[in-house]
């Protein structure tokens, strides 16, 4: 059986440490809720861009392009994740939501599906 987790470690409630055991421990009045824990990858399938992988939004980001001081594109040229930092956005969120600007349309035009695993979510 494939074992999920560290099976030294369970819950009492919890039967085994299989997909099959966790899933009725999920039904179980045992369980009280469920947290999923997420990043941006789990909607690359959906045609999202994440941020960090090869042809990602920090790849392709030119600051120069962006609505931003020449010390704001600076430091988002010296560090492209600057351009999400809540600092910067305080100060000016047009950079991030240029940056967004695709991710926003897309979405406002119902361009993107959402994946298996977004559906996970809605059946948990």
């Amino acid at each position: 059986t494939d074992t999920i987790g560290y099976p030294g470690l369970r819950p009492e409630a919890l039967p085994s440490c299989t997909l099959k055991g966790v899933s009725a421990f999920m039904r179980s009045d045992a369980c009280k809720r469920v947290i999923i824990l997420t990043g941006a990858g789990i909607s690359t399938n959906s045609g999202i861009a994440d941020y960090r992988s090869t042809g990602g939004l920090y790849e392709s980001l030119d600051p120069t392009v962006l609505s931003a001081s020449p010390q704001e594109m600076a430091a988002i040229a010296a560090d492209p994740e600057h351009v999400a930092r809540f600092e910067l956005f305080r100060a000016n969120p047009l950079p991030f939501l240029e940056v967004k600007r695709a991710m926003i349309q897309g979405l406002a035009e119902d361009k993107f599906r959402p994946t298996c695993a977004h559906a996970l979510g809605k059946v948990l």
